[in-house]
């Protein structure tokens, strides 16, 4: 007689069974145990990327990769490139040999955001602009499983504002500040009302 059993396989690298098999009614010399370890293939599994959705250009920023292995392996590697989205050219590229533990593992990076160019006019920076970069990363070690070694992300880069710009915006807000007073002196001299004295 055949029973199937059908289970998720724990985050593990060997499953531990053991089996009690019985016959009723139960003679002492009737019950058979069966015990069984199943060794589980090697598994790192790159979970997620933490970045900040949107950096300065030129800024100094962290982000952290997030391994799950169900083995110790101290020669693993990762590797972390940024590619502008605009022309397919690599503008950074971070890689290390790291020891992933059995469990999760959180890899922490220092890095610094791509230059990006504000908008000129005349040769003038104007404006600030965003560009999109497309980040990938790869975990690399003991692992029979690559299909999930990989993860795609993206990360928009904004340009420092120009001193042009911050120049715009504070004669902008000196008119409308003008303007307002203008306003209210005008309001004011309406609203008062001049009594004459009449002399007899």
């Amino acid at each position: 007689m055949w029973f199937n059993y059908t289970f998720v396989i724990p985050w593990t690298d060997v499953i531990n069974l053991t089996a009690f098999v019985e016959k009723l009614p139960i003679p002492v010399d009737e019950i058979k145990i069966f015990n069984a370890s199943i060794r589980v293939d090697p598994n790192a599994r790159l979970e997620r990327v933490d970045l900040p959705k949107t950096v300065t250009s030129e800024q100094e920023f962290t982000y952290k990769i997030v391994v799950k292995s169900n083995v110790y392996d101290p020669q693993a590697s990762a590797t972390v490139v940024f590619i502008d989205a605009d022309t397919g050219e690599v503008v950074y590229s971070w890689s290390s040999r790291v020891e992933l533990k059995k469990g999760l593992n959180t890899i922490v990076v220092k890095a610094k955001a791509p230059r990006v160019e504000p908008k000129k006019i005349f040769g003038f920076e104007v404006a600030p602009t965003v560009k999109k970069f497309i980040v990938n990363a790869t975990v690399n070690g003991y692992n029979v499983y690559p299909e999930d070694d990989t993860l795609t992300t993206t990360v928009y880069v904004s340009s420092k504002i120009p001193l042009l710009t911050w120049a715009f915006i504070g004669a902008l807000a000196l008119i409308i500040l003008l303007l307002i007073l203008v306003m209210v002196s005008l309001l004011a001299r309406k609203t008062v009302t001049i009594r004459r004295t009449r002399y007899l």
